[in-house]
């Protein structure tokens, strides 16, 4: 069965979010930009959806996730970050 879609005046949109691993190192780097992005009222935004990435799980989790209207980017921390 193929992924539910929307149609709009621009095409279809699939309702279905991509799922993309990422690296341990590169997800720190996001995780480290967040607190400065937050600060100072900055967002990463994907160029895709033009919707803003949030995170999706806590420090502690074995695996970290950002997400946006189309994909959800996906590491695996092991035991999360050290404290």
């Amino acid at each position: 069965m193929p992924a539910p879609e929307l149609w709009t005046p621009d095409g279809p949109v699939s309702l279905e979010r991509a799922v993309e691993e990422v690296k341990a190192a590169d997800m720190m780097v996001i995780a480290q930009m967040a607190d400065v992005c937050r600060r100072h009222r900055i967002a990463l935004v994907c160029p895709a959806c033009d919707a803003s990435f949030e995170g999706r799980n806590g420090t502690v989790d074995s695996t970290w996730s950002i997400a946006c209207k189309c994909r959800e980017l996906r590491a695996a921390m092991g035991s999360g970050r050290p404290a």
